[in-house]
């Protein structure tokens, strides 16, 4: 009889040892949030869920690289759009300037003022910068922007800058000072106006790719998000289902193992009484030589 309770025992502890490990799990799932946060949890999906995450920050990075090359386009066509004025305005002046109206006093004064915007035109080619790389004089042709999350050219918009220096416009050595140089001068101006709305044409080109690349991005990025969310994220619903089952369990357990404890002790109660009382009947040898003396610590008091 006492053997079968010990055992009855050893199988209630190892069970409510096993409830009490599935129900750490669901608490640490509805804790956390998260289904799968080892691989012994689910190996494959981890597997998964760290490619998803991986590429899910690097759209993200690259998203920022777009907004950057955006910020880049603004600022190069905005001196894009300053020359395009300044030439608008020496074209006015070659016009004034090419009437034999014009006194020889007012067309000094007209060239000045020309003198003075091919000066500017090439002040602002120079100041036109970002982060310290030269947009409009000439020191780089273009730019590459990484808008995906890969290595490929696929991955990359290439961004064409333009010189506006005077020089490349072919407009420095021009003059309104005569009325046969400033007759020469418009039809110079009238070539850089064709070079600079070139160049902002293509600006323009790479803006809308990079804003439409964003869009994408995002839409992706937000793709990644939902699919890494479905393999890694915890089902809250069904985690606190199952905790509160593992928790009946656990408490079902406890009380068949206090039952059993209780059980037990009442056997070598009995046992050990028959045992004192009938000594010559060989039953007290049985019991003291059959049966384990169970003593303090040999369960796990703090499952009772």
């Amino acid at each position: 009889m006492a053997a079968v309770l010990e055992r009855g025992v050893d199988l209630s502890i190892a069970n409510v040892s096993r409830t009490n490990s599935a129900l750490g799990r669901s608490l640490e799932r509805i804790a956390s949030g998260q289904r799968v946060r080892r691989a012994a949890d689910d190996p494959a999906g981890l597997g998964v869920a760290v490619n998803l995450s991986t590429t899910e920050l690097a759209t993200r990075r690259a998203m920022k690289n777009m907004n950057d090359g955006v910020s880049l386009i603004h600022i190069a066509e905005s001196a894009a759009t300053s020359t395009v004025d300044l030439l608008q305005r020496m074209r006015e002046l070659a016009i004034q300037s090419s009437s034999e109206s014009l006194g020889d006093d007012n067309r000094g004064a007209v060239q000045e003022e020309y003198g003075g915007l091919l000066t500017e035109i090439d002040r602002v080619a120079e100041a036109a910068e970002y982060n310290g790389i030269s947009l409009a004089n000439g020191g780089r042709a273009g730019i590459v922007v990484h808008v995906g999350a890969g290595s490929g050219v696929s991955h990359r918009i290439n961004v064409e800058l333009g010189d506006l220096r005077t020089s490349s416009l072919l407009i420095d050595s021009t003059s309104v000072s005569t009325v046969s140089l400033a007759q020469t001068a418009l039809d110079g101006i009238d070539g850089a106006l064709d070079t600079v709305n070139s160049v902002r044409s293509g600006l323009g080109a790479s803006h809308s790719r990079l804003i439409s690349a964003l869009h994408h991005a995002e839409t992706y990025r937000n793709n990644l998000t939902a699919a890494r969310s479905r393999i890694q994220d915890a089902d809250m619903g069904h985690e606190t289902s199952r905790m509160v089952m593992q928790s009946l369990r656990q408490a079902s357990g406890m009380t068949a193992l206090r039952g059993g404890l209780r059980s037990l002790e009442a056997s070598r109660g009995l046992l050990a009484s028959a045992g004192s009382s009938g000594g010559g009947s060989g039953f007290g040898v049985a019991a003291g030589g059959g049966v384990p003396a169970y003593e303090k610590g040999d369960f796990p008091e703090d499952l009772i």
